[in-house]
């Protein structure tokens, strides 16, 4: 985070195309970075759940009702 308000604070003196680089490049690495984290949770939880000899033992458990 600090690396992007240090990029942020650059910006201020940038004009033109070198300012809408900048900018496209700070939104891009925050979306990036938030898609990330939640993709890598997601991909480890699957790896455990489909383990091979994890039958017997799921991972996730679920209620059979609500």
């Amino acid at each position: 985070m600090l690396v992007i308000f240090m990029e942020l604070s650059t910006v201020k003196q940038l004009s033109g195309a070198a300012k809408s680089f900048h900018l496209i490049l700070t939104a891009s690495t925050l979306v990036v970075s938030w898609s990330l984290l939640p993709t890598a949770f997601s991909m480890h939880y699957a790896h455990l759940y489909y383990r091979h000899g994890a039958e017997e033992h799921k991972a996730l458990l679920f209620p059979d009702k609500i």
